[in-house]
């Protein structure tokens, strides 16, 4: 049910951090479509036309990396190993994209590293169950991560059009690095939290098989 357990799903601290890892991806890739194509046509001379095409182009990208994420898990890759790559694919594309360099090409492959790396970021949905509190919440659990998601949606096409205002190309690339480090961490602390959980209820197992 998708109310179950509202009260215990809004209490946990998990949904929260495992929400603002997936904002933070939210962020990193909003913040890269939005202005994209100004940025090639003014950067590279091209129309916007052509600069938008590539915008188009990431996409299917990012539609691979997310429907590559799947196999992934059938194959035994864990979730969090996915979602690392995914970050690292998008921050290594992201910060490639605005390095000042001549070559139009690399720009587009940089972006299309970017945009394979954040299809594959939704490997983070795979966590859903294990911060769940219990498994009738898990409705309630995953309408608290997608509101959570929106914020990075709603702050990464400003932050990204006030950085491109300012020319400095290290603007973007801090924004890019913001994003990618703080899923990281955040990813670290679901993470710590799921295993820590696992040991409370081994534990707990072990005490009640004793009594």
């Amino acid at each position: 049910m998708r109310t179950a357990g509202l009260a215990t799903v809004v209490r946990s601290p998990s949904p929260y951090l495992l929400g603002l890892a997936f904002a933070c991806g939210a962020f990193m890739q909003t913040g890269v479509v939005s202005p994209l194509p100004h940025m090639l046509s003014g950067r590279f001379g091209v129309s916007i036309g052509l600069a938008s095409s590539i915008g188009t182009l990431g996409m299917i990208f990012n539609t691979i990396g997310a429907l590559a994420v799947g196999p992934l898990l059938n194959r035994g890759t864990g979730a969090l190993t996915v979602s690392v790559l995914g970050v690292l694919l998008a921050l290594i594309g992201g910060i490639a994209l605005y390095v000042p360099g001549p070559a139009f090409a690399l720009a587009v492959t940089a972006s299309s590293v970017f945009f394979l790396g954040t299809g594959v970021v939704v490997g983070l949905w795979a966590l859903l169950p294990r911060v769940a509190p219990k498994p009738s919440c898990i409705g309630a659990t995953s309408g608290l991560v997608t509101q959570i998601v929106l914020w990075g949606v709603l702050f990464g096409p400003p932050a990204a059009f006030a950085a491109a205002a300012s020319g400095d190309w290290t603007r973007p690339v801090t924004n890019i690095a913001i994003g990618g480090v703080a899923c990281l961490l955040l990813l670290w602390l679901v993470i710590r939290r799921i295993r820590s959980s696992d040991t409370a209820d081994g534990t707990a197992q072990l005490v009640q098989a004793a009594h």
